[in-house]
């Protein structure tokens, strides 16, 4: 009787002290793919929807987010014109969230964007991707490289200043998102 008291009294004492400690294991992710499909049709616009599978560890029942930026080719920030997919520096930008269900989940991602909200002039033009994964604290735990794709049409907006469109801008990767993201 002795004995199981102790180990009930043992329990009760170790018990909390396992949740704390689980409570504060931090959150990682490994990125295993990331593609493009070109040629979509969604919601009858055409456009592109960026894959991305994503293993996450220690993420349970918690929510994260993925963040796809889109560069031109020579990886300056794709600037947006009317803000339906903008970062708050005006970078074209989409995001998704997405929950793990066990401690090592495997994840696939996908985000459909229209080809007229990369607002490019002209035909073939070389643009890039990044993938980024925050964790539920809204911390990167992941990212990806560079993903090459082309638009082979004109999508553009007749608005667009092409001069300004493909001048240089101060770019503070850390802007992207929000004040507090934990881009480095």
């Amino acid at each position: 009787m002795k004995t199981k008291l102790s180990i009930l009294i043992s329990a009760l004492f170790f018990l909390p002290s396992v949740l704390l400690y689980s409570q504060n294991i931090s959150s990682s992710a490994v990125i295993k793919e990331v593609w493009i499909d070109n040629d979509i049709i969604f919601n009858n616009a055409e456009g592109i929807e960026v894959h991305i599978v994503v293993e996450v560890h220690n993420h349970i029942n918690r929510e994260g987010q993925v963040a796809f930026l889109f560069f031109l080719e020579d990886i300056s920030p794709l600037k947006d014109y009317n803000g339906e997919y903008v970062s708050i520096n005006g970078q074209v930008f989409t995001s998704t969230k997405f929950r793990a269900d066990s401690a090592a989940d495997t994840k696939t991602v996908v985000v459909f964007i229209p080809y007229k909200e990369m607002h490019v002039q002209g035909a073939n033009v070389n643009l890039k991707c990044l993938a980024i994964v925050y964790d539920y604290q809204g911390r990167q735990i992941a990212m990806s490289d560079y993903i090459d794709f082309t638009v082979e049409e004109n999508y553009s907006s007749d608005d667009i200043d092409e001069e300004e469109y493909f001048s240089e801008d101060d770019y503070d990767e850390q802007d992207f998102l929000d004040e507090d993201s934990d881009i480095e």
